[in-house]
């Protein structure tokens, strides 16, 4: 019988036992990696990312509440993680831009060339562009739901809004991108 995140949970921090870990891991990596990139993020910088919550689950996991939970508390994890690493790069910019650093120790340039962006822009999909203009609750929701094939109860525990507002944010992000695109198509 296949054990619980929960269950493995216990077992690593009980003993640990690394291979309780290693399935944690086999678990949840890729799902963790698809959704960070379906927030934008390219894949080296998501790896990144993806690395640096696995260092805070390893130093949180002794606080994580096992209630069969630990798939949302690790997307969310993942979320807040991307957040605090989105606001380092604009206070870098920022900085850079003001002209307060020196300008020998500022690391290489996040802004994309123009070459990349042309590049990126044509990989994009209408669908891609129409999740753009959704508000950030309502596609961070659907892509919770779709590249993170979450739960509601997971999605509302991940985000921190009651289970009715998941549903709401899902639906109407649904509706939304179908009229975008739908316009789109027609244009």
């Amino acid at each position: 019988m296949d054990q619980t995140d929960d269950d493995l949970v216990r077992t690593w921090l009980s003993g640990g036992d690394i291979a309780a870990f290693g399935e944690l891991y086999d678990r949840h990596e890729r799902p963790l990696l698809r959704f960070l990139i379906s927030l934008g993020e390219e894949r080296e910088a998501a790896e990144d990312i993806l690395q640096t919550v696995w260092i805070k689950m390893l130093e949180r996991a002794g606080s994580y509440e096992a209630r069969g939970r630990f798939r949302s508390w690790l997307f969310r994890l993942a979320w807040t993680t991307r957040m605090d690493a989105r606001k380092q790069a604009w206070e870098r910019r920022r900085v850079t831009s003001d002209g307060d650093a020196d300008p020998g120790s500022a690391t290489a340039s996040p802004d994309p060339s123009p070459r990349d962006l042309l590049l990126a822009r044509e990989r994009r999909s209408l669908v891609d562009l129409a999740l753009d203009e959704l508000p950030d609750a309502m596609r961070e929701t659907l892509l919770l739901r779709i590249d993170g094939e979450l739960t509601f109860r997971e999605i509302a525990d991940a985000m921190e809004c009651p289970l009715g507002t998941a549903l709401w944010r899902a639906n109407e992000a649904e509706k939304r991108l179908k009229a975008i695109v739908g316009e789109r198509m027609e244009a």
